[in-house]
Order: C-alpha cells, then sequence, then structure tokens
C-alpha cells in the first residue's frame, strides 16, 4: 500500500509537469499553422474514446464502468484535437457508463475556449468553433459554435445537402479520430484492459496524451498538412471570427 502510494504520488507531480510542458493554459497559448479543409473557422475536432479497463470487483464500480455503446468496461476521456493534430484540451476521466454529452458539459472544454479580441477599438468576445459527431447535438445551449452531425428525423430523411454537409465534416473531423488511434498504438496500457488502481488512470492517461503530444513534433499525424494548409496566425483567427455554422462558399442547409 505504501508503494503504490508513492508511486501514485510520482504519477501525479510528473502528470503535472507534463500538462505545463505539453498543453496549453488557455486558449491564447494555442498556435493553429493550419486548418481544416472543408470547416476553416474550426480550431479542433472534439471525441470521446473509451479506454478500456479490467472488470471491477465491487458491484457499484462494476455498474458505473460498464459501457452498454461499447459492450465492455472502461473509462472515458473527451479530447480536442486541432487542426493541427495536437491535443488542445483534455477532460477528467469519468466511469464509461457516461454519456459523451454528459462527458462534454462538465469538460470546462466551454469556459477554456472562451476569449476576446480588440478590433477596431472596440472589445469583441468570441469562441472558435469545434467539430463533433452526432453525440454531440443538443449542446447549443452551452456551447453554440458546435457544428455537429445532421441527422435525419422520424418524418424527413436527409437531404443531398445534409449528407453532402455529414461527408464534408466527418473529412475534417476524422482528424481526432486518427489522434485516438495513435495515442493507443503507441500507449498499449491505452489499448488493452487497464488493471492498476482506478483513482490513478487519469494521471496514466494525461501522461500519455502529454507524450504523444511531443512526439507527434518530429511526427505528425499528417505530414502534408504542413505543405497543404499552412497559415498565418491571424489569417486562422479572422476564420474562427467567422459564422460557425457555415464552410466557406457553401450555404446554410435546413435547420434539423
Amino acid at each position: 500500500a505504501t508503494i503504490q502510494r508513492t508511486l501514485t504520488y510520482v504519477m501525479s507531480g510528473l502528470t503535472e509537469s507534463l500538462k505545463v510542458a505539453y498543453l496549453p493554459k488557455s486558449i491564447r497559448d494555442i498556435n493553429i499553422s493550419s486548418q481544416f479543409k472543408n470547416f476553416p473557422q474550426a480550431i479542433g475536432a472534439v471525441d470521446a474514446t473509451l479506454i478500456p479497463v479490467q472488470k471491477p470487483s465491487d458491484r457499484e464500480n462494476e455498474g458505473l464502468y460498464y459501457s452498454g455503446k461499447h459492450h465492455a468496461h472502461g473509462a472515458k476521456v473527451q479530447v480536442v484535437v486541432s487542426s493541427d493534430g495536437f491535443a488542445i484540451h483534455v477532460s477528467k476521466v469519468i466511469p464509461g457508463r457516461r454519456h459523451d454529452a454528459f462527458l462534454f458539459r462538465i469538460s470546462g472544454v466551454d469556459s477554456f475556449m472562451k476569449d476576446s479580441i480588440k478590433i477596431g477599438g472596440t472589445t469583441r468576445a468570441f469562441r472558435p468553433a469545434l467539430l463533433g459527431d452526432s453525440g454531440y447535438i443538443g449542446l447549443e445551449d452551452i456551447y453554440p459554435e458546435l457544428i455537429v452531425t445532421r441527422k435525419r428525423s422520424k418524418n424527413k430523411e436527409l437531404s443531398t445537402e445534409d449528407e453532402q454537409w455529414n461527408s464534408r465534416l466527418h473529412s475534417d473531423r476524422v482528424l481526432v479520430e486518427n489522434y485516438f488511434g495513435r495515442l493507443k498504438s503507441v500507449f498499449g496500457i491505452l489499448a488493452r484492459p487497464y488493471r492498476g488502481a482506478l483513482n490513478a488512470l487519469e494521471d496514466v492517461v494525461i501522461t500519455c496524451i502529454c507524450l504523444l503530444n511531443m512526439m507527434l513534433k518530429a511526427n505528425p499525424l499528417r505530414k502534408q498538412d504542413a505543405e497543404e494548409s499552412e497559415l498565418s496566425s491571424e489569417a486562422t483567427l479572422s476564420m474562427m471570427l467567422d459564422s460557425p455554422g457555415d464552410p466557406p462558399s457553401s450555404k446554410r442547409g435546413p435547420k434539423k
């Protein structure tokens, strides 16, 4: 027990040091040098992933950590991956039973992304758009700038324009899925059932994310991004201040 507590303490200190070095403290620490192809006004794509854990021995945690969607026990973490391919915001790690929308609401990403800028002598508040899948529908009350998948209604199929919207959105937001794929391929501890203490899992996850951010500087998710999507910080910021829901040169589709 003493050894476990010591290891947990050391791990916590390491995690905090890595967060300072490889995760931004605020939106002002984020430097974007590339943009999404279809939604350049978005700063990043958001998603959650399940970290598999060994089936808890106690009944309460067994239920809390069981994900009905994945039919497995696990814990969830939400990550915002910038258009550059780096994690720029990481949530707490929570039991896998919870939905992505719940995690988004408690993650603090809405306040993390708030900022203001002076334009023509006037201070203007803004928050950049984020790309999300269908799990983030209905969160406009806390993050109106979310750009999400369009779903068909009970009595109406998706229009051709809606299908094209979804295709463009998936093409951009797949970056966050690529990030999770790289994370779990590099750090196998996050790909197979975790057997350690659950109260130490968050430090393990965040440490791995920080280390991956470090590694991606030398080996980016998409090497062509640096060549094809170079933008100055000023140009990218201008994109972010545009209407968050509309890709350039396209009309807004019918309301969902």
